[in-house]
C-alpha cells in the first residue's frame, strides 16, 4: 500500500502540485492526444498528461477515450474487422493491441495502462488516468481491479495519478471509482470546478480544478 504520511517525501506527487497536466486541445481527435509518440514529444513544460482509462474483455485498462473506439474518433483495425459497434469491453488484448491511429505520418498503437506507464516513465511524466465508464461491469468500482492495477505500476517502477469527475448522478460514481482506488493504495485526484463535501476527502490525495488553477493537495 501506499504510505500516506511518506508523500511529502515523494517526489512524483509533489511535482504535480502546482504542475501542469497535458491534456489534448479542442478539437483535435482523443486518439491524437493519447499515444506513445504524442508522449515522447511533450516538453518539459508538462509534469504529466492525461491518460483516458477503459477496461478490455480480460480486464486489462487501455488508454480510450470512446467505449466504441472507432466510433467519433481516429482509432482504426488495419484488418477491418473492428467497426464502430465493437466496444472496448468486448475487445480481447490481441484485439485492442492491434488498434492504430495515424499520427504524424505513421501508424500509432492504443496503449495498455502498463504500455502508458513505461512511455511516461521513459519520458520523465506522470501518467494520470481518467477513469471512465466501465458499462455496468462496475469494475472501477472495485478494489480489487484497482490493487492489480498497482501491481503493474510497481513492476514499472512508476507511480501513476487515478482521476475521475465525481459524475453527474446523485451517487457520484467518480466518487466511488476513487474510493476503490484509494482502498488500493493509489494516488488520487479529482477533476473538480468548485466546492465538494468535506466527506470526499478520505478518498483524494489531489485535486484539479478550473483551467489555468494549479493541482492542490487534500
Amino acid at each position: 500500500m501506499v504510505n500516506r504520511a511518506a508523500l511529502e517525501h515523494d517526489p512524483i506527487p509533489l511535482r504535480i502540485v502546482k504542475g501542469h497536466v497535458y491534456h489534448k486541445p479542442h478539437g483535435i481527435p482523443y486518439a491524437h492526444g493519447c499515444n506513445p509518440k504524442l508522449i515522447r514529444d511533450l516538453t518539459e513544460y508538462w509534469d504529466g498528461v492525461d491518460l483516458d482509462l477503459r477496461i478490455n474483455k480480460q480486464k486489462r485498462g487501455q488508454c480510450c477515450h470512446q467505449e466504441c473506439p472507432t466510433k467519433k474518433d481516429a482509432w482504426f483495425d488495419p484488418k477491418h474487422k473492428i467497426n464502430d459497434r465493437h466496444k472496448v469491453q468486448t475487445l480481447t488484448n490481441a484485439e485492442c493491441d492491434r488498434l492504430r491511429v495515424k499520427y504524424k505520418g505513421s501508424n500509432r498503437l492504443l496503449m495498455s495502462d502498463v504500455k502508458a506507464m513505461q512511455v511516461c516513465k521513459n519520458q520523465g511524466k506522470i501518467p494520470c488516468f481518467e477513469a471512465k465508464s466501465d458499462s455496468g461491469r462496475n469494475l472501477f468500482y472495485d478494489p480489487e481491479w484497482w490493487d492489480g492495477f498497482r501491481n503493474r505500476s510497481i513492476k514499472v517502477g512508476i507511480i501513476p495519478v487515478v482521476m475521475s469527475l465525481p459524475g453527474s448522478s446523485k451517487y457520484n460514481p467518480g466518487i466511488k471509482k476513487l474510493a476503490a482506488a484509494h482502498e488500493a493504495g493509489l494516488v488520487t485526484m479529482l477533476l473538480w470546478r468548485g466546492a465538494y463535501p468535506d466527506s470526499w476527502n478520505k478518498h483524494l490525495d489531489l485535486v484539479k480544478s478550473r483551467p489555468k488553477h494549479p493541482i492542490y493537495r487534500v
